[in-house]
């Protein structure tokens, strides 16, 4: 899910200040063990690679500015959604179905045809970092708006554009 291309990103981000959390349970060894050798000895990032029960999903959601989707190519996200509930702000890329729910919003969009897109998305951000609040706050109004009807509308209107 682009995991890989945001360590690589967050590394060229030369901010101590500035900390990546990794948490959730990889597809695979092989996923894993890539993450974990590309971190190498970073002490900017934390990873927590296991089964995330949804009783603890709060604390990684709650002790975070923002949410990263390094997704690549996606039809749509719950995670984002999820996101938008908690109120935070969001970092993902310029996708339709993405950029259909976070059209107008203050968030992080960006390219991901741009080689830096996602470094730039993030550098945004950081440099947003008294924003934030306010963002994710707006994402949580707009969260208000999508109740299950609503989302199997856009849903469907995703599909049908793909498919046109």
């Amino acid at each position: 899910k682009g995991v890989l291309d945001l360590i690589d990103a967050f590394n060229v981000l030369n901010d101590d200040a500035t900390h990546l959390v990794i948490a959730g349970r990889p597809h695979d060894k092989k996923i894993y063990n890539d993450v974990k050798s590309k971190i190498g000895e970073s002490t900017r990032i934390s990873t927590y690679l296991k089964y995330i029960p949804d009783n603890e999903l709060q604390i990684y959601i709650n002790a975070c500015d923002v949410m990263v989707f390094p997704y690549k190519d996606v039809f749509t996200s719950g995670s984002i959604f999820l996101a938008m509930t908690f109120g935070k702000a969001i970092i993902a890329p310029r996708l339709v179905c993405l950029a259909d729910t976070l059209y107008n919003t203050p968030n992080f969009l960006y390219d991901v045809s741009s080689r830096d897109g996602l470094l730039n998305a993030i550098t945004k951000a950081v440099e947003s970092k008294s924003r934030l609040h306010d963002i994710g706050q707006s994402n949580y109004e707009l969260s208000k708006r999508y109740g299950w009807h609503d989302i199997a509308d856009r849903t469907r209107h995703c599909y049908q554009k793909t498919l046109n």
